[in-house]
């Protein structure tokens, strides 16, 4: 803009973005009521160390049912799961399984500046029968 001539625009317009960038850094990275982090630019992710494949329910089997599982779940600065809960589910005994599978999955913990921070992410845990 200021090479149209619209010097004036140009900075009310740079003005405003800088207001929006200086309150975006206060709420970058925002904690649950319980001290437990959202992801977020500035957290890296947890990265999954070892995991156990969920059983399939004999139901689910006989039934030929497949689909996905969502998680909604808390993993600690020790980087195993905690505070698991069925975000989506699709029934049959697989929500039960996926949440007892999650329950034993060991994560290098998400961190904050090299410091590792407690965050609640998603996890899909997909059933497929082949």
């Amino acid at each position: 803009m200021s090479s149209q001539s619209r010097s004036g625009e140009a900075a009310d317009l740079e003005a405003r973005a800088n207001a929006v960038q200086n309150a975006r850094g206060s709420t970058v990275n925002p904690k649950l009521s319980d001290g437990v982090y959202r992801m977020s630019s500035d957290i890296a992710s947890p990265s999954l160390l070892y995991k156990v494949e969920p059983e399939y329910s004999e139901e689910a089997r006989i039934a030929k049912l497949s689909g996905t599982v969502i998680l909604d779940a808390e993993i600690g600065t020790d980087g195993m799961t905690h505070n698991i809960h069925i975000k989506r589910g699709i029934g049959v005994g697989l929500d039960e399984k996926a949440m007892e599978a999650g329950r034993t999955w060991k994560f290098e913990p998400a961190s904050l500046r090299g410091e590792p921070v407690a965050i609640r992410i998603n996890v899909e845990v997909a059933f497929r029968l082949y």
